[in-house]
């Protein structure tokens, strides 16, 4: 049977290697003395099984190598329910939100399934909804950003589009998060026009995430032609 003390070391480093992708924001209420409103419109809502495989060896790899792979999941998941859960007990994101005094946060959607998972609209939308979201003055504390399937894109443009559409109608979805480089996907792609143009009809922005993933470093393709199709699904100049 395992001790109180192995457990307490497996669910640190859980703890510290969830902690590495979990955006916390810093207290500051005022500045020059005067009141500010601080909002931090990143954040990553889900579970540990929803990660896709690249994204759950990525953690694993975090954890001590001497632990086998089904306790490093065990501790993972048991980690997540808290940190990733909005509403997890003294350390979900809503918690840690209040302690740093952001005024309201953004939840995102993600469809990134060989990466970091699939998060769907309608997961953002039921913790938007859920009662809890309200805080003391009346006012919502999380908003969202709606995303969508971007593969096979050809075959699905049309329902993930209704679907995009169907979320934004959400009062508390107020934009558009994309990710190319989660699913490999060059940041030009003309074929993801239409994206845009349900943008424009909404009048709402789109988010992209810009810069590398430590998930796959450029280093990890072989090629130049490879490290130059990675390097375009993150790199607005290429």
């Amino acid at each position: 049977m395992l001790s109180f003390a192995s457990r307490a070391v497996w669910m640190g480093a859980s703890l510290s290697a969830l902690l590495s992708v979990t955006a916390i924001a810093k207290t500051q209420n005022t500045y020059l003395g005067q009141p500010i409103e601080a909002i931090d419109i990143h954040m990553h809502p889900g579970r540990y099984e929803d990660l896709g495989p690249v994204g759950r060896d990525y953690l694993r790899d975090s954890l001590p190598n001497f632990l086998p792979a089904f306790l490093k999941d065990l501790s993972l998941s048991a980690a997540s329910s808290f940190l990733l859960n909005p509403y997890g007990a003294w350390i979900g994101i809503k918690s840690d939100c209040e302690k740093a005094g952001v005024t309201m946060c953004g939840l995102f959607s993600v469809y990134a399934p060989d990466t970091w998972g699939v998060t769907a609209n309608e997961t953002v939308i039921g913790y938007l909804n859920d009662r809890r979201n309200i805080k003391a003055d009346g006012k919502p504390l999380f908003f969202g950003l709606a995303s969508v399937r971007m593969k096979p894109w050809a075959s699905i443009e049309q329902e993930q589009l209704k679907n995009l559409r169907t979320a934004l109608d959400h009062p508390l979805m107020k934009g558009i998060k994309l990710a190319f480089i989660h699913n490999s996907i060059p940041l030009d792609d003309a074929q993801y026009d239409s994206i845009y143009t349900v943008a424009e009809e909404r009048q709402v922005p789109v988010y992209h995430h810009v810069g590398s993933s430590p998930l796959r470093k450029l280093t990890d393709f072989e090629t130049a032609e490879e490290q130059e199709e990675y390097l375009k699904s993150y790199d607005p100049s290429r």
